[in-house]
């Protein structure tokens, strides 16, 4: 099962998707402050055998939920977010950095 809170979950399931076996794709609002409720009904419609998976943004909210012993009794998982620029793009954004800082005003 797959969890977000993003305001354009479409690539996120597609890649989902075309990696894992998705079962179903709970989707929230873009900062959404997850409830225990909505956490308790994820975890009870959680398939045997199946698993969690959510954002890296996602996971601190939903983490924060959960007790010691739930972390350790469901298979949660989460996807990491990395920065990568684009070829020949990143002393470019560290030019604009340096020109933009506090420092400069």
């Amino acid at each position: 099962m797959l969890v977000s809170g993003l305001a354009n979950a479409e690539p996120l399931e597609q890649y989902v998707r075309q990696t894992y076996l998705l079962k179903h794709h709970y989707r929230f609002p873009d900062h959404h402050a997850y409830s225990r409720t909505e956490l308790d009904t994820i975890l009870a419609a959680l398939p045997a055998g199946g698993a969690l998976l959510t954002t890296e943004k996602d996971w601190v909210k939903l983490d924060a939920l959960l007790s010691s012993t739930e972390q350790g009794q469901y298979p949660l998982y989460y996807l990491p977010v990395a920065v990568q620029f684009l070829p020949g793009h990143e002393q470019a954004f560290i030019a604009f950095l340096d020109d933009n800082s506090l420092k400069n005003r």
